[in-house]
């Protein structure tokens, strides 16, 4: 496991820029696309950082209200490309919850799904209502799983097994009460929430 302190990595990361952006200004003009593009990404990961560097130390007011849940789910899965994510509509209607917070906390372990799938690989991402005053959220992926060295830390602050991860993706999720299967045959994070469904 690589282990790179978040300052580091940022800094890295606004280099890489800098470097992006002088080769698009020094670069054929068919290049400078590509450049800008690396540009823009890194911008967007950085912002991603502090966006959840932000949300461990600032207190968080929640805005629930209702959602109609096949909509807000279909939101998710048309943010994932590159793997086959089927969505399964066997979900209650609507729930109330905070759909901002709570599409940061489930993107994390959808992404990670995606990240790891194998080529060819199936998403399943699913919600269900197990009694009265839950709402669950699986994400299923027939990835490899968690490695074993990270299963015990999975859900610290910066605990990630890639060099461009910064491991607060699952620690936000955690505060929604995030569980982790591992493969058995596939694996499973389930997000359970105790907030009213109408």
């Amino acid at each position: 496991m690589l282990v790179v302190n978040g300052r580091t990595r940022s800094l890295l990361s606004i280099a890489t820029m800098r470097l992006k952006a002088e080769n698009a200004l020094a670069a054929a003009p068919k290049r400078e696309g590509q450049a800008l593009q690396a540009i823009v990404g890194q911008i967007d990961r950085l912002d991603g950082l502090m966006q959840s560097l932000l949300a461990l130390v600032q207190p968080v007011t929640l805005a629930p209200r209702e959602v109609v849940l096949h909509r807000w789910l279909d939101e998710r899965v048309a943010a994932v490309a590159g793997v086959q994510v089927t969505l399964r509509h066997d979900t209650p209607a609507s729930a109330v919850f905070d759909p901002m917070h709570l599409a940061r906390a489930l993107d994390n372990p959808l992404d990670n799904a995606v990240r790891h799938a194998p080529r060819g690989g199936h998403v399943v991402l699913c919600a269900l209502q197990p009694d009265a005053r839950t709402l669950a959220i699986r994400v299923d992926d027939d990835g490899p799983g968690v490695p074993e060295s990270l299963q015990a830390c999975l859900f610290e602050p910066f605990a990630t097994g890639r060099a461009d991860g910064t491991g607060l993706g699952l620690a936000l999720a955690h505060g929604g009460k995030l569980h982790h299967r591992p493969p058995a045959p596939s694996t499973r994070f389930e997000l359970k929430l105790l907030w009213c469904i109408p």
